[in-house]
């Protein structure tokens, strides 16, 4: 049996986190959710997490301030980046992230992207 992978999901909109956390835990996934930066670093000390996905427009603590506390804290982590457009995710983010996706696609077709790819790079480790 294979145990169960964990999926931090940071986004400052609750609705997000609720579909989020239906989704994953649907396919057997543990979830935590974080509404904020601060809020996540507290998961992040206190649990292991697989995989990070992570808003990167947020008030208080930024994407780009929450995906440097992420590779520090969890550093094998794989971290999917969301953002309403690309081009506002800056290079050097690119780089620490395992990818970036757009939030604007439609909920069961992000959903299906993001699960693709973690499990796709969760089966290799």
């Amino acid at each position: 049996m294979i145990p169960s992978r964990t999926v931090l999901c940071i986004d400052d909109a609750r609705t997000f986190l609720e579909v989020f956390r239906t989704h994953f835990e649907d396919r057997g996934y543990r979830v935590l959710t974080a509404s904020s930066g601060k809020e996540a670093l507290e998961l992040l000390e206190a649990k292991r997490v697989d995989a990070v996905v992570l808003d990167y427009q947020m008030p208080g603590m930024t994407g780009a301030a929450a995906l440097q506390v992420v590779k520090r804290v969890s550093p094998e982590a794989l971290v999917v980046i969301l953002s309403g457009a690309a081009s506002t995710v800056p290079p050097d983010a690119r780089r620490a992230a395992t990818t970036v996706l757009l939030k604007d696609k439609s909920m069961p077709r992000l959903m299906h992207s993001v699960e693709g790819f973690l499990e796709d790079k969760l089966q290799k480790n």
